[in-house]
């Protein structure tokens, strides 16, 4: 018997848990992973404490928690992907489209009604706003602290750095720090970890392959001080399109980005999830992918995506219109022909979510 399947029947797990766990993952690589999603319809943030119990339940289960604050009707209409978790200090970021931003301490701490000190919230300057902005991914990066946050504007794409995120204070107004590449355009994503930032635009410069000037959907990586021009990946081998979302696997050092199919008018035959070697870039700028995920007649409608980090998860969320919806899709160590599994999270009113954050490090 495997220590895995072992342990579960130890703490009296139903059979289903094990019937639906893979026999290849390690339970090591996704157990001790909580799940935060924020409800714009409730301004409730739902915790599921053990996301392989979620994965594998034949039906979907309570949250463990569901947690409350007034200060969250702040971040309502949260932007799409904005919300990022500081696993070493115990810090969840959630930003809104119009750049509140709302930290909650000790977050593995809280229950019910979260204590009103430990929550913060502070702005990002709204006369340093791009025209007709809106704010979406947001990424913390758990080694610096310093939080990433995507605009994007007309004919304008930048990323703000707010370093020090964990101790700003309430009611504060932060200046514009950007991390930006000229002429590059429709920039919603940033991923960081470790000094690393990643960055997605749906165009910007030319850049030169064989003999063809090529321009496009871009991914960027850098450091909070620049990105440099050949450390990008662009081009038809990539199988990138508009409107893309990224998360990254720490532990295999792998970056995922997720597409929007259907507003990009890309081909039904197009993955919707892409996976490149982070240490690719560099290496030539037209590269085929390492491996791609999901289904590309149902699943055209990708908005977020988020990873463990250090565990064996991979989640999305998808709709078809900008306000959201209560399903979640979430793949068990992804990997090359790796199954997905989509859930209907209930709720009176029904679930609105546009964010959400794993926290590998739970306990």
């Amino acid at each position: 018997m495997k220590p895995s399947r072992f342990l579960n029947i130890l703490l009296g797990l139903p059979l289903c848990f094990i019937g639906c766990i893979r026999d290849d993952v390690s339970s090591g690589q996704t157990l001790q992973t909580a799940l935060y999603l924020f409800d714009s319809a409730s301004n409730q943030i739902l915790t599921y404490s053990d996301l392989s119990s979620l994965y594998g339940a034949p039906s979907v289960p309570i949250p463990s928690k569901v947690l409350t604050n007034v200060n969250l009707s702040q971040v309502t209409n949260l932007a799409w992907g904005g919300m990022a978790l500081d696993t070493q200090t115990d810090q969840l970021f959630l930003l809104s489209e119009s750049g509140t931003v709302v930290r909650i301490n000790r977050i593995r701490e809280q229950t019910g009604a979260i204590n009103s000190t430990d929550v913060t919230s502070f702005t990002l300057d709204p006369s340093q706003r791009a025209q007709n902005s809106k704010f979406s991914q947001a990424s913390i990066d758990s080694v610096t602290h310093t939080l990433y946050v995507a605009e994007n504007g007309d004919n304008l794409c930048r990323i703000w750095i707010i370093t020090n995120a964990g101790s700003r204070l309430q009611n504060e107004t932060i200046p514009l720090n950007v991390l930006q590449v000229t002429n590059d355009t429709g920039g919603r994503s940033v991923a960081a970890d470790n000094g690393t930032v990643f960055t997605y635009a749906d165009n910007g410069s030319s850049v030169l392959i064989g003999t063809d000037t090529v321009i496009g959907p871009r991914i960027r990586k850098g450091a909070p001080s620049g990105f440099q021009n050949a450390n990008q990946i662009i081009g038809s081998l990539t199988q990138l399109g508009t409107y893309g979302s990224l998360a990254v696997d720490t532990a295999n050092n792998v970056l995922f980005v997720g597409l929007h199919l259907q507003d990009g008018n890309q081909i039904s035959t197009r993955p919707p999830v892409l996976a490149f070697d982070t240490g690719a870039f560099g290496l030539g700028f037209n590269q085929v992918p390492k491996f791609t995920l999901g289904d590309a007649t149902s699943q055209r409608q990708i908005r977020v995506l988020a990873h463990g980090g250090n565990k064996a998860w991979l989640l999305a969320l998808s709709s078809a219109s900008s306000l959201g919806n209560n399903a979640v899709t979430i793949w068990m160590a992804p990997q090359s022909g790796s199954t997905f599994k989509t859930l209907v999270i209930p709720g009176t009113p029904s679930r609105i979510f546009k964010g959400l954050a794993l926290d590998g490090n739970a306990n």
